[in-house]
């Protein structure tokens, strides 16, 4: 799987949009969810999207689990990294995950501090890169068209 060429959301979901096919297609499986076809799963139906969502959750048990465990040269976290994350997931108490773990509740908490640090970081960085690197060219959607009324058509009219 190619993660380079999703967008975040599509990372965060699971599953991404395939224009050329009309359907959902799972990021992990391949599986492919038609729109405008009904799927059933365990006796109900449902449209593509939301099937792809029930789907992600019973074939891959979630999307989080699926992106903990992949080994993608972009999943940099530790294990360690990786059990916190579970467990702030599953709503763990601190407490909890202290005993669980045998460190402090001061250790958990400051991992969760360096976890929001580190996602501040990513976001800042994110959008620098695509300040930088993105494709600047003004889409024809973005042009406003010269209205029908207009009496002087000059240079002005070139400036969007």
């Amino acid at each position: 799987m190619d993660y380079g060429k999703m967008t975040l959301d599509e990372i965060k979901k699971g599953y991404r949009y395939d224009k050329e096919k009309d359907a959902y297609l799972c990021n992990y499986c391949g599986q492919v969810f038609a729109i405008g076809q009904v799927f059933q799963i365990d006796g109900d139906f449902f449209m593509a999207e939301s099937a792809i969502i029930k789907h992600i959750r019973m074939a891959h048990n979630g999307n989080l689990v699926q992106l903990l465990s992949s080994e993608s040269k972009y999943n940099t976290l530790t294990p360690n990294q990786k059990d916190l994350l579970s467990m702030f997931y599953a709503k763990m108490s601190d407490k909890e995950m202290a005993r669980k773990l045998n460190i402090t509740e001061a250790t958990i908490r400051r991992q969760r501090f360096t976890f929001r640090e580190k996602a501040k970081q990513a976001k800042f960085y994110l959008a620098m890169y695509e300040l930088v690197f993105e494709d600047e060219e003004v889409s024809t959607e973005q042009i406003i068209p010269i209205h029908n009324n207009a009496v002087y058509v000059d240079d002005r009219y070139l400036i969007t």
